[in-house]
């Protein structure tokens, strides 16, 4: 197939008819643009699974825990997942984050809360992509990580009986062109 491009001859004034090459450069680099457009727009319009949990944004729409009851959810950028769990007097408080997905672009900042909404535990900085095992305490809040890696388990001391939040932030990485999210899977234990 050939394309009649329309020039002008700059003497006369007037159009004449040229032939473009076929098959240059410009036409396969238009060609691998238009794949790339159309794949992205057919992965941002793939429909995935909504989170049952949502909304789960705030305290007061917190999503309740039920002890040894995984969960499954999704953390998006830009929206926290909230939840709360009524704990016994004396009895220590675990909850055990598992990502489903695995992927290496995860960013979690966890926090835990009392009831009054005062943090116990925050992480101030993610550690992105990934965590390296270990332990740190911090006042009645352990997080350890059991192996390198995007597993957490959060212990909290619990010196009275009350409501906790455990809060989930996606802080998301700075090449991210969608909005990030992964799946995961939570634990709690009492």
């Amino acid at each position: 197939e050939q394309v009649i491009q329309r020039e002008y001859d700059p003497v006369s004034q007037n159009p004449k008819c040229a032939q473009a090459p076929k098959g240059g450069s410009m036409n396969r680099m238009y060609r691998k643009l238009s794949w790339c457009l159309l794949a992205t727009l057919w992965l941002s319009a793939c429909p995935r699974e909504e989170d049952p949990h949502e909304p789960n944004n705030t305290f007061a729409e917190a999503t309740v825990l039920s002890p040894n009851t995984p969960l499954e959810g999704r953390v998006l950028q830009n929206d926290p997942d909230i939840f709360a769990f009524d704990a016994q007097e004396g009895s220590p408080l675990t909850f055990q984050l598992t990502d489903r997905n695995e992927k290496d672009e995860n960013c979690v900042i966890l926090s835990v809360y009392d009831a009054s909404e005062t943090a116990l535990y925050k992480e101030e900085q993610a550690s992105c992509p990934h965590r390296s095992a270990g332990s740190e305490t911090t006042g009645d809040v352990t997080l350890t990580i059991p192996e390198e890696g995007y597993d957490f388990t959060l212990t909290i001391q619990t010196p009275t009986a009350q409501r906790y939040y455990l809060r989930l932030d996606e802080m998301g990485q700075a090449d991210n062109v969608f909005v990030f999210s992964w799946d995961y899977r939570l634990t709690i234990t009492q």
